[in-house]
């Protein structure tokens, strides 16, 4: 077996190992989550039919039903497309959207290429193509994201920031000087959005400021409460005492609520900001809308639905479907734009009230 085959293996067997535990191991971080910590004000005479509310948005300048996209999951891989064609098939099905996982393995071996391509079940719904942005220090340039876009026919292109999976796993690419100017560069290149996303520690407003400020169209702030990758790379590891430190890290970050309410006051044109990271029902999308998200991002229930197969995916959808429409009525929410202005009510982050 040559080196760029060994390679090819190593980085394929990583994307079929994460799906695996995904689907097998703990590696939520759903204590971290705040969305149980607010709520939405009940309005008891909302003037409304629930047959008449409308969920539907336009993204990347197509019309979905709803909110929602399919965030970051998988693929490159014989076994990680069957899953991300089932996704593809629900997402195209109900009118979401929906991103892939890295596309790094089938830049480096073309033959990958043919298991991210989705267009034939995913004719007219928003596709995003995605990268790790610190493959821009480690040979990626504009002309590898043109054809991770063109492999997919995408609307719209994610760069996925992970400084601390990329410390935790075994040979992390850890060099992230620098970044800011190529994403600058490669943002005025594009031909379509450029989305800038964590994958599960959060983007603190000073970050997206600056990200913004460099050309980026949205951020999807990403933050703790949903998937730990901390978690996913101590199952991964090989040794007691990696596992020892990727666990350390099992808390870091920022949860998805309080990074919203930072942004909650941030004024730019045009301003689209994505909430992932622990949104888990459709209680939780219209919670994010009201507190100021344009969207939101769901990856962890959608792939465990689809190891149960196709019905599994369908019933979680009508769920959160349902779960959305029947929050947006009981907040007097006829749309979408409605429900951004449904007052939000804290509940109680972690109080430390004693001597009751």
């Amino acid at each position: 077996m040559t080196d760029s085959q060994t390679k090819e293996t190593v980085i394929g067997n990583r994307k079929d190992d994460h799906l695996t535990v995904a689907v097998t191991a703990s590696v939520e971080q759903a204590d971290l989550s705040n969305f149980t910590n607010i709520q939405l004000e009940h309005n008891a005479l909302p003037e409304l039919s629930l047959t008449q509310i409308d969920s539907s948005i336009r993204f990347l300048g197509k019309k979905i039903s709803m909110p929602l996209m399919i965030s970051s999951t998988t693929g490159g891989t014989p076994s990680t497309h069957t899953v991300l064609r089932q996704l593809a098939e629900a997402a195209e099905l109900n009118k979401i959207a929906l991103c892939v996982g890295s596309q790094r393995i089938a830049l480096e071996f073309p033959e990958c290429e043919k298991h991210f391509h989705l267009r034939d079940v995913a004719p007219t719904i928003p596709l995003l193509a995605n990268l790790g942005a610190v493959q821009l220090n480690y040979g990626l340039n504009t002309e590898h994201c043109l054809k991770a876009i063109d492999m997919l026919d995408a609307d719209g292109f994610v760069l996925h920031l992970n400084p601390l999976q990329e410390c935790l796993q075994a040979g992390g690419n850890t060099d992230f000087r620098n970044l800011l100017n190529k994403i600058e560069t490669l943002a005025r290149n594009l031909p379509i959005p450029l989305i800038v996303k964590e994958v599960g520690c959060g983007i603190s407003l000073s970050t997206a400021k600056k990200l913004i400020d460099a050309g980026v169209s949205a951020i999807d702030v990403s933050g703790s409460g949903g998937t730990s990758w901390a978690l996913m790379e101590a199952e991964m590891t090989a040794t007691n005492q990696r596992q020892e430190l990727a666990s350390s890290f099992a808390a870091w970050g920022s949860s998805t609520v309080s990074l919203l309410e930072q942004y909650k006051d941030w004024n730019y044109p045009g301003k689209w900001i994505i909430a992932s990271g622990g949104v888990r029902s459709g209680i939780d999308i219209a919670k994010s809308i009201a507190l100021g998200a344009s969207m939101t991002g769901i990856a962890l229930p959608f792939v465990k639905a689809a190891a149960k197969g196709p019905d599994a995916i369908i019933s979680y959808m009508d769920k959160l479907r349902s779960e959305l429409l029947i929050s947006m009525f009981c907040t007097g929410s006829g749309s979408i734009a409605a429900l951004s202005g449904a007052k939000v009510v804290k509940t109680g982050f972690h109080s430390t009230c004693a001597g009751l």
